[in-house]
């Protein structure tokens, strides 16, 4: 049933009806203030410092610091680089 076929009813009963799903935003329990949540990272796992990139992982984060954190946890980085935006934001010696 189309919206502008339904019988005449109550402006809420329409408006629940209209609403299916939240918004990313509201399904992923953000408020206004909170701003956008994870932004995307790359990390480039290097042979040597300045080297050649062996590997390459994206990954999510809520900032540089978190980033860069987790390449240092990661076993998979004992010489990275981490990227967002095509701009070097930390590595890991």
């Amino acid at each position: 049933m189309r919206i502008r076929d339904r019988p005449p009813g109550p402006e809420k009963a329409q408006a629940a009806e209209i609403v299916l799903f939240p918004s990313p935003r509201d399904a992923l329990g953000f408020s206004e203030d909170q701003g956008v949540g994870m932004k995307l990272y790359r990390i480039d796992k290097l042979a040597r410092l300045g080297g050649a990139i062996i590997k390459r992982k994206h990954i999510l984060a809520t900032s540089d610091r978190a980033a860069v954190e987790r390449a240092e946890e990661s076993d998979d980085c004992p010489i990275c680089d981490v990227t967002h935006n095509g701009e070097k934001v930390g590595e890991v010696i």
